[in-house]
C-alpha cells in the first residue's frame, strides 16, 4: 500500500509528464481497438459475401504448377487443373450431415460475337443451373430474364459484359438472342453456340465479378475439350506421364486414322476428264472417311471440373467438414487440395489481409516509441530522485522495495490510460455501428465490407490484444528506470541531498 501511494505521489508530482504519456498510451491503445475491430468486422464481412456469394466454405481444386483462381484475373494462360476423382469426393460431400449444398464449377474464358460481329471478351462460369440456384440462393440480381427453365446452351449475360459487347458490335442484344463462343483449351479452338436466358449483376459484385457471366457446364466443358482425348493427352503429360482419369486413349493416332482415306486424289498425270468423272462417282457422305477417331476428340467427360464448392450448416463445422475432405482426398491418393472461402477470393481478401498486418506494424511500432518515451521520462525522473532514493535505502529500504516502486509507477500510468484508450475504442466502434461505414459506391470497399454499409463490432480479440499491449508497455518501460534506480548507491546518494 505504501508502493502505491508513492508511486502515485511522484505521477501527480509531475502531472505534465504524466499527462504526455498518458496521451500516446490512450491513443496507442484506442487505435489498437478500433482499428482491430474495424479490420475483424471487414473480415468477417468479406467472409460473409464471398462464402455465401461465390466461394462457399470450402473449395476443393487440383494442383498445379502455376497459380490458378477461382475468379479469374486475365485470360488464363494454362489450362485449370481438373479435380480428380471427382464423383469420389462429391459424394462424400454430399453425404455428410454437416453439409448444406455443393456446387460443381468450372472456370474459362471465351470470345463473344454476334452475327459475326465480335462482341469482345468474357470470363466465364460453367455450372448446372439448378445447382447453382441451390448454393447460392441470392447472390444475383436479374435484369432481363432468369435461370433457364429448360437443358440446354444457354448463357447468363453479366450486365457490365453485355453492355461492353453492344457497344463493342454495335448491336443491342437481348433474351433469346443467340451467342457465339470462341474457347481456346487443351483440345484448340472452338466454336459454340449459346442461347441469351438473362442479364443480371451480383448484389455483392466488383471489378473482378463484373465480367463473369453464367454458362451451362457442358458449353464451357465443350470450349475447353475437358475430358477429350486431346486434352486427357495432355493432361497426362502435365502431371508427370499419368494419364487422367477420364477417357483412355492411345496418345498416337495415324494420318489415315485421322483423314480417314475416302478422300479423292488427283495426280498431275490424269487428265480432267478422268478426275471429273471420278468426282462424279464419289459418295460425298464418305468423302472424310471414317470419322471414329475424330469423334473421340469431341468427346467430354461429363465428370470433369475445376473445382467443388462446399457450404456447410455452420462456421462452427468448416474445420470439421474440412478435416474430413482432406482424408478422402488422401485415401484417394489424388492431387487435390482443399481451400477455404480466402483461396476463392484471392487477391482481394489477401489485401485485406496485408491491410491488417501493414496496420497492426504501425501499431507495434508506435508502442515502441510510446516505450522509449516512458523509459527516458522515468528514467530523468529516477535521477531527480537521487536523493530520495537514497534515504529510502538508508533507512531500511530493500532493493525489492525500489523495484516495486518503480514498476508500480509505471503500470499505474499505464493501465490507467491504458484503459481510457480502450473506452475511447469502444466508443469509435459503437459510434461507427451506429452511423455505419458507407462504400461510396465503391465496388472495392462493397467488396471489402460485405456490402454498401459496414457497421463494426466491439472485437472480443482487439480488447485482448489491447490489454495485453498495455501490460507489455508497462512493464517493458520499468526495466530500465529500475535498472538506473538499483545502480544508485545509498551513501553517495544521501551525500547528493
Amino acid at each position: 500500500m505504501i508502493v502505491l501511494k508513492i508511486a502515485f505521489r511522484n505521477l501527480l508530482e509531475h502531472k505534465t509528464k504524466t499527462a504526455i504519456i498518458g496521451f500516446l498510451i490512450a491513443f496507442a491503445i484506442a487505435f489498437l481497438v478500433a482499428g482491430n475491430s474495424l479490420m475483424d468486422s471487414v473480415k468477417a464481412g468479406m467472409r460473409t459475401s464471398y462464402s455465401a456469394n461465390y466461394t462457399g466454405d470450402l473449395i476443393i481444386h487440383g494442383i498445379a504448377e502455376e497459380d490458378f483462381a477461382l475468379i479469374p484475373m486475365g485470360p488464363a494462360t494454362t489450362d485449370i487443373p481438373i479435380v480428380p476423382a471427382f464423383p469420389e469426393l462429391r459424394t462424400a460431400a454430399e453425404a455428410s450431415p454437416l453439409v448444406a449444398a455443393v456446387l460443381p464449377l468450372i472456370s474459362g474464358s471465351a470470345m463473344l460475337s454476334i452475327d459475326e460481329e465480335t462482341a469482345g471478351i468474357s470470363f466465364l462460369w460453367g455450372v448446372d443451373f439448378t445447382d447453382y440456384g441451390r448454393m447460392f440462393p441470392d447472390s444475383l440480381r436479374f435484369i432481363e430474364g432468369g435461370f433457364p427453365a429448360e437443358p440446354g446452351a444457354f448463357v447468363l449475360l453479366s450486365e457490365t459484359v453485355r453492355d461492353d459487347a453492344e457497344k463493342e458490335a454495335g448491336i443491342k442484344i437481348g433474351l433469346g438472342d443467340k451467342l457465339t463462343l470462341g474457347g481456346f483449351g487443351a483440345a484448340g479452338t472452338r466454336l459454340r453456340e449459346v442461347t441469351v436466358a438473362g442479364v443480371f449483376a451480383f448484389e455483392r459484385g466488383g471489378a473482378q465479378l463484373d465480367r463473369v457471366s453464367i454458362v451451362d457446364a457442358g458449353t464451357l466443358r465443350s470450349l475447353k475439350g475437358m475430358g477429350s482425348a486431346v486434352a486427357t493427352v495432355s493432361a497426362g503429360s502435365a502431371t508427370n506421364g499419368r494419364a487422367g482419369p477420364e477417357t483412355e486413349t492411345d496418345a498416337t493416332i495415324s494420318e489415315d486414322e485421322l483423314f480417314g482415306s475416302g478422300a479423292l486424289l488427283a495426280t498431275d498425270g490424269e487428265s480432267d476428264q478422268t478426275t471429273t468423272s471420278a468426282t462424279a462417282s464419289v459418295d460425298l457422305d464418305n468423302i472424310l472417311g471414317d470419322v471414329s477417331v475424330r469423334d473421340k476428340y469431341s468427346v467430354v467427360d461429363s465428370s470433369s471440373w475445376n473445382f467443388l464448392l462446399v457450404r456447410v450448416t455452420d462456421a462452427a463445422a468448416i474445420p470439421v467438414v474440412k478435416k474430413s475432405m482432406e482424408a478422402t482426398v488422401a485415401a484417394a491418393g489424388v492431387e487435390a487440395e482443399v481451400s477455404d472461402w480466402r483461396w476463392g477470393a484471392g487477391i482481394v481478401a489477401d489485401l485485406a489481409f496485408s491491410i491488417q498486418i501493414v496496420f497492426n506494424a504501425i501499431v507495434f511500432i508506435v508502442s515502441i516509441v510510446v516505450v522509449i518515451i516512458i523509459m527516458n521520462t522515468l528514467v530523468i525522473s529516477v535521477t531527480e530522485r537521487i536523493p530520495e532514493i537514497g534515504t529510502i535505502r538508508a533507512i531500511g529500504g530493500r532493493k525489492g522495495f525500489v523495484r516495486s516502486m518503480i514498476v508500480w509507477e509505471t503500470l499505474s500510468i499505464s493501465v490507467v490510460f491504458g484503459l481510457v484508450g480502450m473506452l475511447i475504442g469502444t466508443a469509435t466502434v459503437v459510434v461507427s455501428n451506429l452511423v455505419g461505414l458507407r462504400s461510396a459506391d465503391n465496388m472495392f470497399l462493397e467488396l471489402l465490407f460485405g456490402g454498401s454499409v459496414l457497421r463494426p463490432g466491439l472485437s472480443a480479440g482487439a480488447l485482448a490484444w489491447s490489454f495485453a499491449a498495455t501490460a507489455a508497455i508497462g512493464t517493458l518501460s520499468s526495466l530500465y528506470p529500475t535498472s538506473v534506480a538499483l545502480k544508485i548507491s545509498p551513501i553517495k546518494a544521501m551525500q547528493k541531498g
